[in-house]
């Protein structure tokens, strides 16, 4: 009856041993998957982020390579927006512009670049979040990047849009005063846009080299259009008035240099 007793009372103890190993096996069991599934998570998202991170750079280099052409061409630029302010301010209600470009059949008075300014890269990793996955100081230089570059689109599609206006001085034959007015207003608008957009593209390019992305080259900028820059400035210093700037050579020769803001600009 004793023995029986002592049997008795060692049972309950059993049973919560064997309980709290069973228990013990399945909390391990669940830790350990859920340490495998974020391990497998994390390597994943380390995987998404190196991708991204190198979309990003070529698409800064890019960037980087329309900032070069701005700052290469800029000068030439303001050249002929000096040229054209002259003009419009000496002229009387006889009007002709002192240079026309023609190109696919579109004609301007200012010869100067254009940039995309692209963010698609940038737009895409805040969409799908990888971006939150970038180290801290990392997500916000590459914001911080971005936002000059949003700033430059801005500033380019503007002046766009004033280019395109100015380019009916090719065609214009009188002007009255209200007109030339209207003129010089755009004028001054284009040349304060271009001067904050130099700023921005030197701002894009420092920012460039800290994110190291491959730094801006003006070789590697869209060869048509920079053959029609290049070839712009070089007959509008030669006093060419009516300038086809046609397609580029199958295998255009070395460009020569053209002086930006920096150098300076060539003898006239």
């Amino acid at each position: 009856m004793g023995r029986g007793m002592e049997i008795q009372k060692t049972k309950p103890w059993r049973r919560w041993r064997d309980f709290l190993r069973e228990y013990l096996i399945i909390v391990v069991g669940v830790l350990t998957a859920l340490g495998a599934q974020q391990l497998v998570e994390r390597m994943s998202w380390a995987e998404r982020t190196a991708e991204t991170r190198a979309h990003l750079r070529a698409e800064l280099h890019s960037v980087a390579n329309e900032a070069a052409a701005r700052l290469a061409f800029q000068g030439c630029t303001n050249d002929q927006l000096d040229q054209l302010e002259q003009a419009l301010v000496e002229s009387g209600d006889a009007w002709e512009a002192p240079h026309v470009y023609t190109a696919l059949g579109l004609k301007a008075v200012i010869g100067g670049p254009k940039g995309l300014w692209e963010s698609q890269a940038w737009l895409n990793a805040q969409a799908d979040g990888t971006a939150n996955h970038l180290p801290q100081d990392e997500l916000l230089a590459f914001g911080l990047a971005y936002e000059h570059i949003a700033r430059a689109k801005a500033l380019s599609d503007q002046e766009e849009s004033d280019m395109a206006f100015l380019s009916s001085l090719a065609a214009v034959r009188r002007l009255d005063i209200g007109s030339r007015a209207q003129y010089l207003q755009l004028l001054y608008r284009v040349r304060r846009n271009g001067l904050f957009i130099t700023n921005e593209a030197l701002i894009i390019r420092d920012r460039v080299r800290e994110l190291k992305a491959m730094p801006g080259r003006i070789e590697e900028y869209s060869r048509s259009e920079r053959y029609s820059y290049e070839r712009a400035c070089r007959e509008f210093y030669k006093g060419t008035k009516r300038i086809d700037l046609g397609a580029p050579p199958a295998q255009a020769p070395r460009p020569p240099q053209v002086h930006g803001p920096a150098t300076g600009a060539p003898p006239r």
